[in-house]
């Protein structure tokens, strides 16, 4: 089905222009233009916003059942009863179940750890796992990442003789039976003060309550790895949390860590939200999604270079592996859409395709939607059944779009921007016709509308490194706390053109002072002979530092671009 749906509507909401005494919440306008923008309105406010290292941490037994937790967690290492965590196959789950083993093991239990295999197991807790744990007798079960949704896999735990501990931070559907203790900020009951925790925040929480906080922080940098990792918004407490955990990775003495660092090419020093998100974190993701996240499980694990070096160099090559692979199935999905009648007649995009690789239909779906900005699932097409993910865009909450069709689904679940499918392949065709009336229907027939929300306008003769050094206290940024989006107005563009494979938008702009400054619009070559038609132009982009050569210089990480408005 392909419906009469085109184009993409683009709103710059501009700053507003602040008086005097509203810009001197800090000793800097153009930082006091940024924090009003995220809602900071005084100077105490933007004191604590920039030291969210001092920020105390709520009370852990305002988490829904972590006194049960607690008591089942010590009663099972006084009796020396055998302990299972089994965890998620992302590196928030795999950095919680790391953190959780290290714990109790340094308390003297006998902790069996488990991480599924993507393809093999899909994703929660299995059956199998469950018996497995059984009869190796293992007593307390403890999910990371996982659980709240496999009531039936939690009732053979129970019958099988276990106590069970769930983990997690996903939308809850279920109600799981009362002996479960079910840690979770999303319960509707839950008193915590930040409820958008990662699990990898949730575990640390529950370390806080079973060791005191002294004792529990040095599972920090597992803490911050999975909050920034798992995109959870790096405000309130994951925003302390991802601050006081950078810091010690920054000096953290774990041998594979280390290791890794070196092989990508990061200084432990520099290590930031960006690095974790970019670099460091899909590394790790990339043994489950390539391979099996034992890989990463064992590398965490890991006390000794000698031991850990051979998983972190499997860890960096399975990423470029990971990277091929992603640019194998991105390519064949745009053949796709544009045999679908293109993108933009479409509210949602929908394909699949034989060989694709389920660990990396979920990075592509949100290349497809990041580009497009349309909702994007990207399906791995197997014999009978397939597996998928869906990334939203436009403002469309994929996962309410997704139930609407779940008569289609065997299975499906996820979040507001974020979903994961399994169907009968048979139904590829019926779901995708399904699904695009349904986003249709959420949009009103309208537009899918694309906003930039730029938080200040920057003055000319601030485009230096000096600036980019002292936004540096904004740190750390990540989703909901975004690197500052800033407003160049009136810049030249010259010597425009795309990257060697035509992906990438590369000019150079001129500002009013005659000062010439790099930029880059990623995903936007096909944009180059739109840019070539305007003379000057202004452009929402975020401040970077671009080391070539031994010489380093700012560059403008673009948007988007415009004509010049006045």
């Amino acid at each position: 089905m392909v419906l009469t749906f085109s184009g993409t509507t683009t709103i710059w909401h501009e700053p507003p222009r602040y008086s005097p005494d509203e810009l001197a919440i800090t000793d800097w306008p153009l930082l006091s233009a940024i924090l009003r923008q995220r809602g900071i309105t005084s100077t105490e406010a933007a004191l604590a916003y920039l030291t969210p290292e001092r920020t105390p941490l709520g009370d852990p037994f305002l988490l829904p059942d972590m006194h049960q937790a607690v008591t089942m967690i010590r009663e099972a290492v006084e009796r020396g009863d055998r302990i299972a965590i089994f965890g998620d196959y992302d590196v928030d789950g795999i950095s919680s179940t790391a953190m959780l083993t290290r714990a109790l093991r340094r308390l003297g239990a006998d902790v069996t750890p488990r991480i599924p295999h993507r393809a093999n197991e899909g994703y929660g807790l299995n059956t199998r796992a469950v018996e497995d744990f059984a009869a190796a007798g293992c007593k307390l079960l403890i999910t990371a990442d996982c659980g709240s949704s496999n009531v039936a896999e939690i009732d053979l735990a129970l019958t099988r003789g276990m106590r069970v501990i769930v983990i997690d931070h996903h939308r809850v559907h279920h109600e799981l039976p009362e002996e479960v203790a079910f840690v979770s900020p999303t319960r509707p009951e839950s008193r915590y003060p930040e409820g958008e925790l990662a699990t990898a925040g949730v575990s640390y929480t529950l370390l806080r309550a079973l060791l005191g906080d002294d004792a529990a922080e040095m599972y920090l940098p597992y803490a911050a790895l999975g909050t920034v990792a798992d995109v959870v918004p790096l405000r309130g407490e994951n925003r302390t949390l991802a601050a006081r955990g950078i810091e010690m990775l920054r000096r953290w003495s774990l041998p594979g860590f280390k290791a890794l660092c070196k092989l990508a090419g990061i200084e432990r020093r520099a290590v930031d939200a960006f690095a974790i998100g970019y670099i460091i974190g899909p590394r790790i993701n990339a043994a489950g999604r390539m391979d099996t996240p034992d890989i990463a499980l064992d590398w965490f694990l890991s006390d000794d270079l000698a031991a850990s070096l051979p998983h972190a160099e499997r860890l960096d090559q399975l990423n470029r592996a990971r990277q091929n692979e992603t640019k194998r199935v991105l390519a064949q999905a745009e053949m796709q859409i544009l045999q679908q009648g293109g993108a933009e007649r479409q509210p949602v995009l929908v394909v699949d395709g034989e060989g694709w690789n389920v660990g990396v239909v979920g990075i592509v779906a949100g290349r497809l939607a990041e580009r497009h900005n349309r909702p994007a699932v990207v399906i791995a097409r197997g014999s009978e059944f397939s597996t998928g993910s869906a990334r939203t865009a436009g403002g469309v909450d994929i996962t309410e779009a997704i139930r609407e069709c779940r008569d289609l689904l065997e299975r499906f679940g996820g979040h507001t921007a974020a979903a994961g499918v399994t169907l009968a392949t048979s139904r590829i065709g019926e779901f995708r016709e399904r699904l695009s009336r349904v986003v249709n229907d959420h949009l009103g027939g309208r537009l899918p509308v694309r906003e930039i929300h730029l938080d200040a306008e920057i003055p000319h003769h601030d485009l230096t490194l000096d600036t980019v050094d002292r936004l540096t206290v904004l740190e750390p940024c990540g989703h909901g706390n975004e690197q500052p989006l800033l407003l160049v107005r009136d810049v030249r563009p010259v010597n425009a053109r795309t990257s060697r494979d035509g992906r990438h938008l590369l000019f150079t702009v001129t500002d009013a002072e005659g000062r010439a400054h790099k930029a880059a619009f990623f995903d936007a070559g096909h944009r180059l002979t739109e840019l070539l038609r305007y003379d000057r132009i202004d452009v929402a982009a975020e401040l970077r530092r671009n080391s070539w050569n031994g010489r380093t210089n700012l560059e403008l990480r673009l948007t988007d671009f415009r004509p010049a408005t006045p």
